[in-house]
């Protein structure tokens, strides 16, 4: 039970729990309703953590070997590239219009999704801000994450506005 607790206690855990509610609130729904309307907010969701992922490997390497900024710096340019993926499913929530919504689980699924995609993203942010804090100094540090949030903000636009998929 103590390893339980401390699963839960993580950050990982917490979200690694609501992505599980999240999966099976769908799940749920799709059986309910007998329609598969919010599947595609399950590959979302991956998306999501492709960008925690990249940077989960990228601490874990710099522990175990060297940390060259060479290989820092293309940890960093792939977790930008995946990064717009986790808060790109808050576009999701323009899903929530009569024609879809069915019962009360609709908005509880594109909330639920639309939390976990952001909380996902700030993580792996934070992550990020602490890689670079240890390469960089603190002004350039802010100054590559307000630039990472400028250039999401643009991938963000080509997947929803543009429609170009990951």
């Amino acid at each position: 039970m103590n390893n339980i607790s401390k699963i839960i206690r993580h950050p990982l855990g917490r979200l690694v729990l609501l992505s599980a509610f999240c999966l099976l609130a769908t799940a749920i729904r799709s059986i309910q309703h007998d329609n598969m309307v919010y599947l595609f907010l399950n590959w979302n969701l991956f998306l999501a953590w492709i960008p925690l992922m990249i940077v989960k490997v990228w601490v874990r390497y710099s522990v175990t070997t060297n940390p060259l900024k060479s290989y820092s710096i293309l940890f960093f340019f792939a977790w930008l590239l995946f990064f717009p993926n986790a808060p790109y499913i808050i576009t999701d929530l323009i899903h929530l219009n009569k024609r879809l919504v069915t019962s009360w689980i609709d908005p509880l699924i594109l909330f639920t999704y639309a939390f976990t995609g952001l909380i996902l993203g700030l993580y792996s942010l934070r992550v990020v801000h602490q890689q670079l804090a240890s390469y960089f100094t603190h002004y350039l540090t802010w100054f590559c994450l307000t630039l990472a949030m400028f250039i999401s903000g643009y991938g963000i636009y080509l997947g929803r506005v543009q429609r170009w998929n990951s």
